[in-house]
């Protein structure tokens, strides 16, 4: 890998590590016992556990934290997702693999569009309401 494409990946990295407020609390929770599950981190913050998996879904879909396996929750005798810091390699091919997903649909609604001969006024309202969300989760990588 070429020294500037490490610079540019290190400052990437870094930069995505700003995060704000519950987002945070739940990647410092994360980052601080290597892997834990949804309600053990509810457990330690104090929240509810829909607040829990909103954040887990926004540290995943940034490519900051994977799942790894599962462990045996004893109250409900269920198998609760553990999760772990993603490393600086696997957050990249993460944002890549999200970014190529996106992009992918965007074509797909954007052929839609210029294609559909007879699309009605609503579906297209809702295309351009998706795509416009695709575009913000784009910029944001």
């Amino acid at each position: 890998m070429e020294i500037t494409q490490i610079i540019r990946n290190e400052a990437y990295f870094n930069n995505t590590l700003k995060l704000s407020g519950r987002r945070q609390l739940v990647f410092d929770v994360i980052k601080e016992n290597g892997m834990i599950t949804a309600q053990e981190i509810r457990q330690k913050l104090g929240l509810g556990i829909n607040q829990i998996s909103g954040r887990l879904t926004e540290l995943k879909d940034a490519g900051l934290i994977m799942p790894f396996g599962s462990k045996l929750n004893t109250d409900s005798n269920c198998h609760n997702t553990l999760f772990r810091v993603a490393s600086k390699h696997e957050n990249i091919k993460l944002t890549n693999r999200l970014f190529i997903k996106l992009r992918t649909r965007k074509d797909e609604i954007i052929n839609e569009i210029n294609t559909s001969l007879f699309m009605s006024e609503t579906t297209k309202k809702n295309h351009l309401k998706e795509l416009k969300t695709i575009n913000k989760k784009i910029e944001s990588l």
